[in-house]
């Protein structure tokens, strides 16, 4: 009957139950965020990388969607700890580090995101960025020649070279890299 019922409900109906892996039929709890979330952390059975590696990156990938940076980024700590060169959490403890505007605390977890492969030209472009921070101009667009290395048509890569070259003075090689790319997005941009 309860089966029958959940089936006719749907699976995003209110209220209902969910049991998380390793928990048991005694760890069931309602889906309603913080409650589920506590119940991950706290639980006993869930110290194997297996059973809580999976579930930590999907909730700090929905809190982080949610706009919760701070329970987030505990959770993309706890996945480091569990995993120490996990690629997703070191990018995202970096991103957020440079949206508090703090390069210097982003700049070793962008380049340890960067160490683990596959190649990320998000974590090289992190990286350019951190670097243009700090006022690091030749680090920076190395950065950028390295996030463009690993995808030639790496869109904001681009368009962060062009703002580069236009920073440091050089405007008509940044117009033709802001042409070239737009070139490639399929935007048509006229010579004036």
């Amino acid at each position: 009957v309860q089966r029958r019922e959940r089936i006719r409900r749907g699976p995003h109906a209110a209220g209902r139950r969910e049991c998380f892996p390793g928990a048991g039929t005694r760890g069931a709890r309602t889906t309603d965020g913080r409650r589920a979330l506590r119940s991950l952390w706290n639980n006993p059975r869930m110290n194997t990388i297996n059973a809580t590696l999976p579930a930590l990156v999907r909730d700090a990938r929905e809190l982080a969607r949610a706009g919760r940076g701070a329970d987030a980024a505990r959770l993309w700590q706890r996945v480091l700890e569990l995993q120490p060169d996990h690629a997703e959490a070191l990018l995202a403890l970096g991103q957020m580090a440079l949206a508090q505007r703090n390069p210097r605390a982003a700049l070793p977890l962008l380049k340890r995101a960067t160490a683990v492969p596959p190649a990320n030209p998000m974590a090289e472009l992190c990286i350019a960025l951190a670097q243009g921070e700090l006022g690091d101009t030749a680090a920076e667009a190395d950065a950028v020649a390295r996030a463009l290395a690993i995808v030639p048509y790496f869109y904001p890569a681009l368009m962060h070279q062009a703002r580069m070259l236009e920073r440091i003075g050089q405007p008509r090689k940044a117009a033709r890299v802001f042409r070239d790319a737009c070139a490639k997005v399929g935007v048509n941009v006229g010579r004036d």
